[in-house]
């Protein structure tokens, strides 16, 4: 059921968000300066799907399910486009995304389809962290 499905949110993975951070990490680590600022760790720009568009891909990836309008939206009032400047990671840290919406949403339904079998989501999750980190670095 969804609340605002023509939002526009920056959707990304975990895994480049903290590949982001453990890069924070270590620029604190010789730069006592970096603390003091903000950081985003967001997509590409112009990687950015509507609510409606990723909730229908989700779908179509388990292969089940539909999307749904709230008849009778309630909740905080919400910001249309939400997007993110990582222009400053980029230059400064040397950040930027690995994967992109579409890999990101087919790792993301691909773990969601393993965690309905009943898989062992430990073991997928080293397998998608090692894959990360292999593509990486």
């Amino acid at each position: 059921m969804l609340r605002n499905p023509d939002a526009v949110r920056p959707w990304q993975h975990v895994l480049d968000v903290l590949w982001g951070y453990l890069l924070l990490a270590e620029k604190l680590v010789t730069s006592r300066e970096v603390a003091a600022r903000a950081w985003n760790f967001g997509p590409l720009s112009g990687d950015q799907d509507s609510v409606r568009k990723l909730a229908t891909r989700v779908m179509v990836g388990l292969g089940s399910g539909s999307v749904e309008l709230d008849p009778s939206p309630r909740g905080p009032k919400e910001t249309h486009v939400l997007r993110l400047n990582s222009t400053k990671v980029t230059e400064e840290l040397g950040w930027k995304p690995l994967l992109t919406s579409d890999s990101c949403l087919a790792q993301t339904v691909s773990w969601y389809a393993e965690w309905r079998a009943g898989a062992d989501l430990g073991t997928t999750c080293r397998q998608d962290i090692a894959a990360y980190l292999d593509a990486r670095c």
